[in-house]
């Protein structure tokens, strides 16, 4: 198992797995069709967005969008939930920053549960009828 940050270098390599996650899971890492991927992760890894992968043999196991302080995407494939990926991703996050916040629809119990879990807490100042703002900070 191994974490890794895909930089511009590995996007030929990379790119296309991510679509195929994006697409089979309906999830919403990316804006874009298959045509453009290359280019749009292009310009938002120049543009400072970090993409961690967790790879298991070689297989894309889970992903962790990070634009700054802000977690954008957390994803782990159905194949490989209940191994703790999303934690593990977390904590390598964590290593290289000191704040971390998000924003997460205040019906995702699973998902405020799982942060809570990994130390993150709900900003109160925040105010919105669908969302919370949860942040993290280094001790």
């Amino acid at each position: 198992m191994t974490i890794k940050i895909i930089t511009n270098n590995d996007l030929s390599e990379y790119a296309n797995v991510l679509y195929s996650l994006n697409q089979k899971y309906d999830q919403k890492f990316f804006i874009t069709n298959e045509l453009n991927l290359e280019a749009e992760l292009n310009r938002r890894i120049s543009n400072g967005t970090k993409y961690f992968i967790f790879l298991v043999k070689q297989n894309v196991a889970g992903l962790i969008i990070l634009n700054g302080e802000e977690i954008m995407h957390i994803f782990v494939d159905p194949n490989y939930r209940g191994q703790k990926i999303a934690s593990k991703l977390i904590d390598n996050v964590k290593l290289e920053k000191d704040n971390l916040f998000l924003f997460i629809s205040k019906v995702n119990e699973v998902g405020i549960s799982f942060y809570k879990t990994n130390d993150f807490k709900i900003n109160n100042k925040y105010k919105s009828e669908v969302s919370y703002k949860m942040y993290w900070k280094k001790n």
